[in-house]
Parts: C-alpha cells; structure tokens; sequence
C-alpha cells in the first residue's frame, strides 16, 4: 500500500512534457479574381504568439511529424487552426469561400476587332507657287544695209535699163526706212530723131524715200512690200552716151513719181543679200513741147545686191 501511494505521488508530481505544437496550417489561397473584379482588402493575419519559456525537460520526445498540407481545392473550404492558445479550438472547420468576400460579377468577355488603316497622307506643309518667269523682251533689232540696183523698164514705148543706188535702216523684224536713186543709162530700140535727122536720146533720173514691209519669212527668205516716194526730172538730148546732161538738153519735164512694188529677198550671209523685185512707176510729169510727147510710166522688174548686217537670231 505504501508502495502504491508513493508511486501515485510520484506520478502526480513528476514535470509533464508539454504537448508538441501543432503545425502551421498552410495559408487560405483565395481565387484568383477575374479581370475588372474588385477585391475587398482582407484582413491581415494574428501575430503568432511569442514562445513561452519551456520547463526543462529530463528526457527529449520525439515530435510526431505534422501531417503534409494537400493541396485544396479554392473553391472548397479550407479548416483554420487557432495557434493562440487563448482562442478555443475548435473541431468544426471553417469555411472560407470566395462568396465571402464583397466582389462584383464580371462582365463577359467582348471581342472587339480593330482595323488600321493607312493612309497617304499629302505634305501640309505650304509650298509657295513659283512665280512664272517673264522672259526678257529681246533687244529692238536695228541695222543698216546698202547696195546698187539693176531694173529693167518701158520707157516711151522702149525698154529701158535703169542703174541706180540705194540704202537704208532695218528696224524690227519687218520695217524698211531707207533712200534710192535710179537713172536710165540706156533706152534700147531706134534712136530719137530731130527734123534733120540727127540722133537724139532720152535722160531720166529721179530718186526719193523707200519704205518696206516684210510679210513673209521663212529662214532666209524674206518676203515684203515696198513704195518709193520721190520726184526727178526727164530730158530729150543729142548726148547719144548722155554724158552731159546739162548742156545738150533740148527739152525737159519735171516729174513726181510713185513705184509701188513686191520684193523678195534672200539672204546669202549675215552681210550679204540678193533681191528681186517687180512693181510699176508712175509719173506724173509737166507737158513737153509738141510735136515732143514721152510717156515716162511703165512696169518695170529687177534686183538687188546688198550689203550690210541681217542676222536677226
């Protein structure tokens, strides 16, 4: 009996090993929210207690190992172990689930299709129009010209030919302002003769302005209008070679003459040219001495040398 008793307060008396601590329960893993959910901020977790100083312990216990954590399901609820020892443990486990947590139901999912579209644009950057570029007026052409001429007339019913010089100003492209004189050196044909049947010839001579018009050119070719103004005088004498004029006129007349004509020119070089020309002089003259009557208008046709400067390029 004395044994038991002693043994009972042995037993009774003896330090008792404090019971392993439970292992950590593995945290509450909370779906994952969908996209445009909102969460409620959760509560932030007890702080684990500090250790309590152990009584020493005259023997080491073996821990049992804690039992692996499986893996839960986030939609099943999860048991949550109290480890303060405050706190009354309890067998029921509690359920977290995500209902419990203020969220707002996620709209469905929309496909939006997006198209790009690329596009040339134009440069908005102002150009200034460029402004046309006025051409210089070419320089006003002016040159001279000179030369001697040859025509062929009817004079008093004969054919006559004529010598003579004249010259002038080109302006422009078309305009002629110039001079001429004309002679006739020889009338062909039966000579004049007096009562007493002496050999007698006809003099004339007359000069005045030229003015000419071109109408046509093409390259070298020039074709124009021209007129002569002037006056002369006209004379009957028995200077056969009519190497003086003055001393052997029988009888004269003064005369206005008016000779429109058509020229043709082409133009060998820039100096020199060659013209040809027809058109008819007319007279108008005083009255000769009868039984004396010559009649001084007739057509007439010709040419021309010239020599000056007619490059007008």
């Amino acid at each position: 009996m004395g044994s038991l008793h002693t043994l009972w307060l042995t037993l009774a008396y003896a330090p008792v090993a404090p019971a392993p601590a439970p292992a950590p329960a593995a945290p509450v893993t909370a779906p994952a929210p969908a996209p445009g959910t909102l969460v409620a901020p959760q509560a932030a977790p007890a702080p684990a207690p500090s250790p309590q100083p152990e009584a020493a312990q005259p023997e080491a216990v073996a821990a049992e190992p804690a039992p692996t954590p499986e893996a839960t399901d986030p939609a099943e609820p999860t048991a949550v172990a109290s480890s303060s020892p405050a706190e009354a443990i309890s067998d029921e486990p509690v359920a977290v689930t995500a209902a419990a947590q203020p969220t707002l139901e996620a709209e469905p999912a929309r496909t939006h299709t997006v198209t790009v579209v690329h596009r040339k644009t134009r440069s908005t950057s102002y150009v200034r129009p460029s402004q046309p570029t006025r051409s210089e007026p070419e320089p006003f052409f002016v040159s001279g010209y000179g030369g001697i001429t040859t025509r062929f007339s009817g004079v008093a019913r004969k054919m006559g030919a004529l010598r003579g010089v004249h010259g002038g100003l080109l302006l422009g492209d078309r305009l002629t302002l110039g001079a001429a004189y004309h002679r006739l050196k020889r009338r062909y044909g039966a000579p004049i003769l007096d009562a007493n049947d002496r050999p007698m010839a006809l003099a004339m001579a007359y000069g005045g302005v030229e003015l000419g018009a071109t109408v046509v050119r093409r390259g070298r070719f020039e074709l124009g209008l021209q007129t002569l103004l002037g006056a002369g005088a006209a004379c009957v004498t028995y200077d056969v070679n009519t190497r003086s004029r003055s001393a052997t006129c029988v009888d004269g007349v003064r005369m206005m003459v008016f000779e429109p004509s058509a020229i043709a020119n082409i133009t060998v070089t820039d100096w020199m040219r060659l013209g040809f020309e027809g058109g008819y002089r007319g007279v108008a003259r005083s009255e000769w001495r009868p039984p004396t009557d010559f009649d001084l208008s007739g057509g007439y046709f010709g040419f021309n040398i010239d020599f000056g400067w007619f490059a007008r390029d």
